[in-house]
Parts: structure tokens; sequence; C-alpha cells
């Protein structure tokens, strides 16, 4: 067998083979390609770009396509697929390791009960070594429990890990954030069209590459439309509207493409921040906030535990929005501390 490459159809990517370890130098070749060796199937393997054809073809001649061509939606099967494969090997792996941690544990400490309370090795006496070997024994034996029930804990925390990222692909937010993101590259990709046009393999790879986006953003759309869409979109907000938030109703300052600005954020009227659409509960319009029986009341004054003179100094500095409110939390903790000294 000599040196081969070979088009994946499956995961749209080059592969190499070669007889036998390649010299430092095609390595490195191959490297600043972008290629990365897999050692399970023992072949490097990279994107399929024609820089990538290009480096194969020069060192390896190319063989037959392998593969089958798989559309995103069935790629995203896949995928989904082994995910929970995984998570079962996971699970069956975090529960083995959990029921050995027990029974290492229980054998220690019945070995160590065979030792009465309190009972000293019996130094210079003929049980002394024999002694110290069983008690080894059962100090080993605890520390292998202990080891096996934190790489218990370890497998446990990297299955919820996996179960959360799951969870997260399906909420309209995420599926909402990975359409703006693959739109957003199919603009820059169409706007450079005329960038693409040195050749008949450039214009080929600006095709596939946008033809690849487009599919990426009907299959989510496809998604979000199957998990009801986002609840509030930019067309449902409008600026002195009320947004359900976090448990908490805020005023809307300005509705944007992604967020809407929110104020009174640590319960002062000129501090304000953005919400993400996907975490709206609910929107009440200026009109119907307006008929609330709280809003017909003149409005209160803004409160603070601290003279005004301090909030003004916090608003005043030139730090984030999060530096302000521990620097905010800072100083009216120290405030009331002195308050309290002062009143004793």
């Amino acid at each position: 067998m000599s040196n081969q490459w070979h088009f994946n159809r499956e995961y749209e990517g080059i592969e190499i083979s070669f007889d036998g370890k390649p010299s430092e130098e095609i390595r490195n070749k191959i490297k600043s390609a972008g290629y990365r060796w897999s050692a399970r199937q023992m072949k490097w393997y990279t994107k399929d770009t024609p820089q990538s054809r290009k480096v194969a073809s020069e060192i390896a001649t190319q063989g037959e396509d392998v593969g089958e061509h798989l559309t995103f939606e069935q790629k995203m099967e896949r995928d989904k697929e082994r995910t929970e494969n995984r998570q079962e090997r996971l699970g069956a792996k975090a529960e083995k390791l959990e029921k050995r941690s027990e029974d290492l544990i229980d054998k220690a400490h019945k070995m160590a009960s065979a030792i009465p309370f309190g009972q000293p090795i019996l130094v210079g006496h003929h049980s002394e070594g024999r002694d110290r070997k069983y008690r080894g024994k059962i100090h080993d034996t605890f520390g292998k429990g202990f080891e096996t029930m934190d790489e218990a804990k370890e497998v446990s925390q990297r299955l919820e890990g996996s179960q959360a990222l799951s969870r997260k692909r399906e909420t309209p937010g995420y599926m909402s954030r990975k359409i703006d993101t693959l739109e957003t590259d199919l603009r820059k990709y169409e706007r450079e069209k005329g960038q693409w046009q040195g050749g008949p393999n450039h214009i080929a790879e600006w095709e596939k590459r946008t033809n690849s986006l487009k599919e990426q953003i009907a299959y989510w759309k496809k998604e979000l439309g199957e998990v009801g869409g986002l609840k509030v979109t930019p067309a449902d907000v409008k600026a002195g509207d009320e947004i359900l938030y976090g448990g908490t109703w805020y005023e809307v300052v300005r509705v944007n493409p992604k967020t809407v600005t929110l104020k009174n954020w640590m319960n002062i009227p000129t501090w304000t921040w953005g919400a993400e659409y996907s975490k709206i509960k609910a929107v009440r319009h200026k009109e119907e906030v307006a008929m609330l029986p709280e809003k017909q009341s003149p409005p209160q004054p803004f409160v603070s535990t601290a003279p005004d003179k301090l909030v003004s100094i916090v608003e005043r500095s030139n730090d984030t929005d999060f530096e302000k409110a521990k620097l905010f939390m800072s100083a009216i903790s120290h405030y009331n501390t002195i308050s309290e000294l002062m009143e004793q």
C-alpha cells in the first residue's frame, strides 16, 4: 500500500494514510495545512479545502472517495445519537465506580473492626510486623475507596455537563443565537464574493461554504419552529413597555435587534442593562402598565439607604456596570456599618 489520500463524503474532509511514520518534514507540512493525527484510525485528517487537497496531492496519491454524503440534518441526528450513547456509557461508568467505592470502603471498615478499639501496635512483640502490614492494608483500602469515589464524582460531573449542553441546544435562545451567527457569516461571504473570483476552484469553494451555511440556517429555523419559536421578538416590544425578567417587571428603555435595554438596574433608575429576548417571560404594553393600580398614584421618589451623593459618585466612575455594582454594594456596606456604630 502506497501513501494515499481520500475524500471522506460523510465528514467532508481529507484523510491521508501513510505506509509508515512520515518524515518530520512531511509531518510539519501537513500540520501547517491543518491536518491532525487520529491514533484510533491511524490516519491524518482535516477539512476539505483547496489548500488541504493541494498538500495531500503533493505527498500522496488520490484514492477513491469513502463514506456517504450526509445532509446537515443527518449529521445532527448522528451526533445526537452518539451523544446519547456517550451519556449512557458515562452513567454506567459512574454507577460502577460508585458501587466499587462503596465496596472498598465497606471492606476497609470490616478489616478495621477486627482490631479492638484503642489497641496499639505491640512494639517488640512477634505480632508487630504482621499488625503493621494489616493496618497498612486497611489504610490502602480506604485510600482506594476514596480515590474511586473521587473518580466517580468526576465522571458524574462530565455526564451532568454533557446533559446540560444537550438541554441548552434544545432551547429557543440557543437556536436563535445560532441562526444569528450563521446569518452573520453568510452575509460576510456574500459581501466578499468578489474576492473569490480568482478561479473555478475558488468560486466552487465559495459556493460550497455558502450552501453549507444556508443548509444550517434552514435546519435551525426548522428546529426553532418545532419548539414554538421565541416567545418574544423585537416586534413584540417597544420603549415604555414592561417585561418580566427573572421574576421582576422592568421598564424597557430601548429595543435592540438581540436584546432590550432595561432601566433601574440594582434599583438605581439611571443604571441600565440588556436582557436577551429568550429570557423574557412576559410583556405588558405601555397602555396596560398605565392602567395598573400602582401606576395611578404619584411616583415615589427614589430612596436609598445611602446619601444621594454616594450614588452620584459611583455613577460618575468610569467602571463597567458590573464594577459599579460591586463598588455601590461595598459603599452601602461601609455606610451602614458606620451608621450603626454612630448610633451605639
